[in-house]
């Protein structure tokens, strides 16, 4: 059976951007300077992994957009059953024809699981700044599609929003922009048609939202022809005054109650100094208002600390921090009773509830101590029991600390009612073998998160210098599936991170696992 993933997506200097049988997010023009992100030469490559049982042929098609041909790759080789692998974007020939940015759609007749990343050559001023997010499979497209935040120039940062058709005919999508700084202002609505295959690529600097607007946007699609149509959408963040940026998922739909495998609260050092955890929740209720409360869980399960119930109004979206509270602008508390008080060094997990029965949709971004990162909370009831993490590596100190390779960190969460026990996080090589498996014995139910690593695995595709996904032929490619019990409902998180040159930090971007057989 043929199996597709999307992604919207866009790219610079000729060069598309892609994910996950997919197809990219990625970037604006080329500009001045290779300094600031918002405007730098980005490229990207697809990172993905047979997940199937069987040997996979893979083909991707690049849209242009314009009603222009796809580009077709195809791999020359079959993609053995749990082998990993990459395609440089700027590598495929004809390309060229695409500009500044484009979408894809990656087909395989086995599941495929992937994620785009996407870089500046050379890094940005001195920092290896990868934004990742994860592709998505046919059965994610919906009608609907929710972007919890959307950023013009506020907070130093731009977003670029990328929506794909999935439709094998033309379709029209709407954008509605909510404004969570002026819940008074009436939303702004712009609307696009797409071709097949093609992504609607949105800089929020340039569709006509004031320049510090903060808010949220819900898209929604029909056929030209009439009918609904089915979307997918990613959102990109670039900061307009440094090196930082992030990408993560659209959601298509909301649910009351949202889980984080990453919650963090001066992780690392101290409170406003080591890594923190902010949230963005959006009410996906265009009618009605949502009560919200946040519960932060220690490594055990246990409640650390509890927020007090909050508002958002119907389409807007709040923000939450992991140790001051919620705040309107996304950095302060509103108020002093919401100062909620996660502790210095705090690494948990965290568990985002409407307590009124009004949808809601969450991501999570990390900042301080370098970081720039953004991830997707997963919805009750849609964890699984087999997790696809296709972008896994193990640099060496001297690689990582240069930030010339990454190292992934995974926070595995039970969102479901029982206990996970003897989950197996398994490393494969770019062959599809296992080469080391972590068995984590018990994860608690409602919200727990265990953590596990190339290192703490033992797992090595170069045993010589002990690292992970890379190989001494100079390639790349490893990944891991974490195998839960039968019946099991898991969450993850993946951070890749990257060492500084002359410093202490590190940069890194997060994306999410990605359910096998569902």
């Amino acid at each position: 059976m043929l199996k597709k993933w999307f992604r919207a997506g866009a790219a610079a200097l000729a060069i598309l951007s892609v994910s996950a049988g997919v197809v990219g997010v990625g970037t604006v023009q080329a500009g001045p300077t290779d300094t600031i992100a918002k405007g730098a030469p980005w490229t990207s490559s697809i990172t993905y992994q047979n997940v199937g049982t069987d040997p996979a042929d893979v083909t991707i098609r690049f849209y242009p957009g314009g009603g222009a041909s796809p580009v077709v790759y195809t791999r020359p080789t079959q993609l053995a059953a749990g082998a990993g692998t990459s395609l440089s974007v700027g590598s495929v020939t004809g390309i060229d024809q695409f500009g500044t940015q484009g979408s894809a759609v990656l087909e395989a007749n086995s599941e495929i699981a992937a994620t785009p990343v996407y870089l500046v050559s050379g890094g940005l001023a001195g920092r290896n700044v990868r934004p990742l997010s994860n592709g998505f499979k046919a059965t994610d497209a919906s009608a609907t599609f929710l972007v919890p935040t959307v950023l013009n120039n506020v907070f130093e940062t731009t977003s670029v929003v990328a929506v794909q058709n999935t439709e094998q005919e033309d379709i029209t999508v709407t954008g509605t922009f909510y404004n969570a700084a002026d819940t008074t202002a009436a939303p702004v609505v712009k609307t696009q048609n797409l071709g097949i295959g093609e992504s609607w690529i949105i800089d929020a600097s340039s569709i006509g939202l004031a320049s510090g607007f903060n808010g949220s946007a819900v898209f929604t699609a029909v056929k030209v022809a009439g009918g609904d149509a089915k979307i997918v959408a990613t959102s990109s963040e670039y900061s307009t005054t440094g090196s930082n940026a992030s990408s993560f998922e659209g959601v298509p739909q909301g649910a009351t109650k949202f889980f984080m495998p990453s919650a963090l609260c001066g992780f690392g050092g101290e409170i406003n100094i080591g890594a923190e955890t902010a949230y963005a929740i959006q009410n996906s209720d265009l009618t009605q208002d949502a009560t919200v409360k946040i519960t932060y869980l220690n490594l055990d399960g246990t409640v650390n600390v509890t927020t007090s119930e909050f508002t958002i109004g119907a389409g807007q979206k709040k923000s939450a921090l992991g140790c001051g509270g919620r705040g309107s602008d996304g950095l302060t508390p509103d108020s002093a009773a919401e100062i909620i008080g996660n502790g210095a060094n705090f690494n948990g997990s965290a568990v985002i509830e409407s307590t009124n029965g009004v949808k809601i949709v969450a991501i999570g971004k990390v900042t301080r101590a370098g970081l720039s990162t953004a991830f997707v909370g997963t919805a009750d009831g849609k964890g699984a029991a087999t997790l696809a993490l296709p972008y896994i590596r193990w640099g060496t100190d001297a690689d990582f600390n240069a930030g010339t390779r990454q190292r992934a960190f995974i926070a595995i969460q039970n969102i479901g009612t029982t206990d996970a026990t003897n989950v197996a996080v398994k490393y494969q090589d770019k062959d599809g073998n296992t080469v080391a498996t972590q068995t984590i014995a018990t994860i608690a139910a409602g919200g727990a998160k265990q953590n596990s690593s190339p290192i703490l695995a033992n797992a090595f595709t170069d045993t010589t210098n002990n690292t992970f996904g890379e190989y001494s032929d100079g390639s790349f490619g490893g990944g891991v599936l974490v195998v839960g019990s039968t019946g099991s409902q898991l969450a993850a998180t993946v951070r890749i991170q990257s060492g500084q040159p002359s410093t202490t930090l590190a940069t890194g971007e997060d994306f999410s696992g990605i359910s096998v057989g569902q």
